[in-house]
C-alpha cells in the first residue's frame, strides 16, 4: 500500500492509528522522505480533509480508517467525497481478484 501511494505521488496518509495499522504506519515511517503520516482525532475529519485537499490542489490523499467504529465514522465523509468531488475516491486497501481466488 505504501509503494502504491508513493507511485501515485500521494504526499500524505491521514487517519487515526490503531493496533491493526501498526505495520502499515511503520512502513510509512520508513519512507517518510516520500510520504508522511498525519494523525487526526476522528476518521470523518480525515475523509473531509482529504476531500478538501483534493479540491484545492488536485492531488489525492490516502485515508485509512481503523477497524470497527472508525470505519463507520469515516464512511460518511468518503461517501460525500465520492458524490461531490470528480476526483478519485477509492476504498483502500483493495484486494486483487487473483489474491481472493487463491484462498482456500
Amino acid at each position: 500500500m505504501r509503494e502504491c501511494a508513493i507511485g501515485e505521488q500521494v504526499p500524505h496518509v491521514i487517519g487515526l492509528s490503531g493496533h491493526s495499522l501498526l505495520p502499515f504506519l511503520e512502513a510509512v515511517y520508513q519512507r517518510q522522505d516520500r510520504i508522511t503520516h498525519k494523525m487526526v482525532r476522528q476518521e470523518h475529519v480525515a475523509a473531509c480533509l482529504a476531500d478538501g485537499y483534493y479540491r484545492a490542489s488536485g492531488r489525492p490523499l490516502r485515508v485509512y480508517p481503523h477497524l470497527g467504529p472508525g470505519l463507520a465514522n469515516g464512511l460518511n465523509g468518503i461517501a460525500t467525497a465520492a458524490r461531490r468531488t470528480p476526483g478519485p475516491t477509492r476504498a483502500w486497501p483493495r484486494r486483487s481478484r487473483r489474491r481472493r481466488e487463491s484462498r482456500p
